[in-house]
């Protein structure tokens, strides 16, 4: 087993981002990489498994995933005013983050969702893992914070946590916590990060605050000092591939 490395996760949808992460993950960074198939191509597949160990999820089994209707209606209600009506589709890939990470290779894992920009050395996540602490997370920015609590999404007291970046040890207890929400209670829980940030806040395992500049949301600006710039949700990847579209035009040129 690897000592470090990172892991990814991927299915056809996102497959055109491969690229773009690999290109700003690999400028500054030579640790292995795991990508998780969570239904890619035969094409994306191959790109993959020619830059790193390939980890097959794509018949993952998510009958435990509640369905819409199984949501009570005032949570519903709720996760629609805050995050829009459009993420249904996409709570069975959320909640496969958990069981990705239990597959890691490697003895401290960073996860990386594919539209994070990697814009320097990532080191200092590791060094976060040291004197016993199993994650490493970032907060999710104040505004989201006071939004939810209005909403009745968090219990008192507790933190909303972005799961986009994770530091962790391959043993961490929290991992399994995390996985025992998302089967058996995943109906309280629009995504993966909200389960976390109740298993954080329920467990109080050993674990690190990152500061923002190590999950930057793209909400806030751009940070020329943020290790890592996350362009998360539909708005986020529509400027990635913007940016794509505008480097190839360079190239062209």
């Amino acid at each position: 087993m690897n000592e470090e490395g990172l892991i990814v996760g991927c299915d056809s949808t996102l497959e055109v981002l491969l690229p773009w992460w690999w290109k700003h993950y690999s400028s500054h960074n030579s640790y292995p990489v795991a990508f998780v198939d969570f239904g890619m191509s035969k094409e994306a597949l191959a790109w993959c498994e020619a830059r790193g160990i390939c980890i097959p999820m794509q018949d993952f089994d998510d009958s435990f995933l509640s369905t819409k209707e199984e949501v009570s209606p005032q949570l519903r209600e709720k996760w629609e005013t805050f995050y829009g009506k459009g993420f249904w589709p996409y709570r069975p890939v959320f909640f496969k983050k958990p069981f990705a990470l239990l597959k890691s290779p490697f003895v401290r894992t960073i996860w990386l969702d594919l539209d994070c920009q990697v814009r320097g050395p990532l080191d200092p996540l590791f060094t976060c893992l040291a004197f016993g602490i199993e994650l490493a997370i970032a907060r999710e920015p104040l505004h989201n914070q006071k939004t939810e609590q209005e909403l009745g999404l968090l219990l008192p007291g507790e933190i909303s946590y972005n799961s986009g970046v994770l530091v962790f040890q391959s043993k961490a207890k929290i991992l399994e916590k995390w996985v025992d929400l998302a089967i058996k209670d995943n109906k309280q829980f629009l995504g993966d990060q909200n389960a976390l940030s109740r298993a954080i806040y329920t467990q109080r395992p050993s674990f690190l605050e990152l500061p923002p500049i190590y999950n930057w949301s793209r909400t806030l600006g751009n940070n020329p000092n943020a290790l890592i710039h996350h362009f998360h949700g539909a708005i986020g990847k529509s400027q990635i591939l913007k940016n794509i579209q505008e480097e190839m035009m360079l190239l062209e040129k």
